[in-house]
């Protein structure tokens, strides 16, 4: 997935079941940019994000690429 939680979830049980979550605790995966809270997007083919949270996607280093399919997380050595 794109997101990742670090929220404590409180869970509240009598009748009803009840989640209370900050969504400004959500964070991009590697391979997703964007702000804390969202929205994530995939990083474009030829760039790449290494880690976990809010940031933006680098340029792959020359002669090298990120992955056709799947998260962008690392970028490949070009045949």
């Amino acid at each position: 997935g794109q997101y990742a939680l670090n929220a404590r979830v409180h869970l509240l049980v009598s009748h009803d079941v009840h989640f209370d979550f900050n969504i400004a605790n959500c964070t991009c995966d590697p391979g997703y940019s964007g702000p804390d809270g969202g929205p994530c997007t995939e990083c474009e083919a030829g760039k790449y994000k290494n880690f976990k949270g809010s940031g933006w996607c680098s340029r792959c280093p020359a002669n090298s690429m990120s992955p056709a399919e799947g998260p962008r997380s690392v970028c490949q050595c070009s045949p």
